[in-house]
């Protein structure tokens, strides 16, 4: 509830975005949209942040069972964010955070670069490997392991404090 939250009278509130596939439904799409900005609205600290949701991986790219099938060859294992292609899960999550972001005066901290590599307007594709430094990324489609977040801690640490800065 808005007003437990508000009575708290937090100075920053950050929120994150499901990676649920049924979000990227047309109709679904628009109702978390408007359910999400609804309730950030009626939060009253004075920065609230959204958190940008990372790569969205289908049940046959689970990294964890991927990676199990191809130890010498994990690479195999890689998926591929089309920032070009509007119907990639991914690319549907992203516009649904930047718009939820936009409606309630929220900054957006886009996370994308944590599980993939950079990608542009000339060059939308980014690869997402399944390991990084040794580390798993995802556990299944959206979880990212706990060993990888806490190798990422300080770079997510960054993002989360550029947002803030005013």
């Amino acid at each position: 509830r808005s007003s437990a939250i508000n009575a708290l009278n937090p100075d920053v509130i950050l929120i994150g975005g499901s990676t649920e596939a049924a979000s990227s439904v047309p109709a679904t799409f628009a109702a978390y949209v408007k359910g999400m900005s609804d309730f950030f609205v009626q939060l009253n600290a004075p920065r609230k942040v959204v958190l940008g949701s990372t790569t969205m991986r289908t049940a046959g790219q689970e990294a964890a069972r991927c990676v199990n099938s191809h130890l010498t060859t994990v690479t195999a294992c890689n998926t591929v964010y089309n920032g070009a292609n509007p119907l990639d899960p991914t690319v549907l999550l992203l516009r649904r955070d930047q718009q939820v972001a936009s409606s309630s005066n929220a900054r957006l901290v886009p996370l994308l670069s944590l599980t993939c590599t950079p990608s542009t307007k000339t060059k939308p594709f980014a690869l997402c490997p399944p390991v990084v430094n040794h580390k798993i990324v995802y556990t299944d489609q959206s979880h990212l392991s706990s060993a990888y977040v806490t190798y990422v801690t300080p770079v997510f640490r960054s993002l989360v404090n550029s947002a803030l800065t005013p």
